[in-house]
């Protein structure tokens, strides 16, 4: 892959996956996970009356939920190629938060093998 194209595919991924972490948190109702239903309340009892928006910002620092959504994500991206994949992680990385780093060091690892 040419820079270029790295460089478009890790930013398609990252605006993707803004995009659905809210999608994700407004599509979610409290009969669903328990351990994201107990976070809910206690961030209720807390005084978040933005709950959506709460969860969504919950969602996009959790690395588990962040790693099952980029894996796909990045293969599909790079087509499968090792390479391609480790390279344009990396690009996602460089822009990336904690969370998203470290989800993206789990994917690199798993590749590198």
């Amino acid at each position: 892959m040419i820079r270029n194209q790295i460089k478009d595919a890790a930013n398609e991924i990252i605006s993707w996956l803004q995009d659905a972490v809210g999608d994700v948190a407004y599509s979610m109702d409290e009969e669903g996970d328990d351990k994201w239903n107990k976070r809910i309340k206690k961030a209720k009892r807390n005084g978040v009356t933005d709950i959506k928006g709460w969860l969504a910002d919950e969602l996009y620092n959790d690395v588990g939920t962040l790693c099952d959504m980029t894996g796909d994500r990045i293969h599909d991206a790079g087509k499968g190629d090792k390479k391609a994949m480790i390279t344009i992680a990396e690009k996602i990385k460089e822009g990336g938060h904690r969370a998203l780093r470290i989800a993206i060091d789990l994917h690199i690892k798993r590749w590198q093998k």
